[in-house]
Order: structure tokens, then sequence, then C-alpha cells
């Protein structure tokens, strides 16, 4: 099975209890500070913003990578948002 393939097989099944591919989990932090950045620049998230992002900030990484970071970006940003914020009242 080649790489990409099991790459989008990991991100898929990760709510079902797949670890994700460990080298994209040493990327995540990296994305999310690109995410981060377009962000604050106003810019869209998009698969060529994420991966000219990264690149600037030093990283080599193939355009399969960026998809599935960006899936991973996705999924974390709803997690995020819809996540409940505990009440500091009584």
């Amino acid at each position: 099975m080649n790489n990409r393939l099991l790459t989008n097989r990991r991100i898929r099944n990760k709510g079902q209890g797949d670890a994700i591919d460990p080298e994209l989990a040493a990327l995540l932090p990296a994305a999310r500070a690109a995410r981060n950045t377009l962000r604050d620049q106003r810019r869209g998230l998009t698969r060529d913003a994420l991966a000219a992002q990264l690149r600037r900030d030093g990283y080599t990484i193939c355009t399969s990578r960026v998809s599935a970071l960006l899936t991973l970006l996705r999924s974390d940003t709803i997690t995020t948002t819809t996540a409940r914020i505990p009440s500091t009242h009584p």
C-alpha cells in the first residue's frame, strides 16, 4: 500500500481509535502555528496557503502531507469551537 493511502486511511479512521501517523503528529504544532499566522493575516485556510506558510516557516513538505494536515486542522477547529467551557459560577 502506498504511503498516501496509508496516511489518508489513518486520518479517516482517527475517530475510530486509530493513531495519527507519527510524522503528521510531529508536524501538527507547525501546522497550527501556520494556521494562526494565516488567520492573523486574514487569509483563508486552504491547502495552498497552508503549504506556502509551512514552507516560509522552513518546512519541506509534500502536497499530500499538507492535505492530511489540513484535514486534521479542520477537525481540530471544529472540536475547539464546539467544546464547552466550564462555568466559573456555581
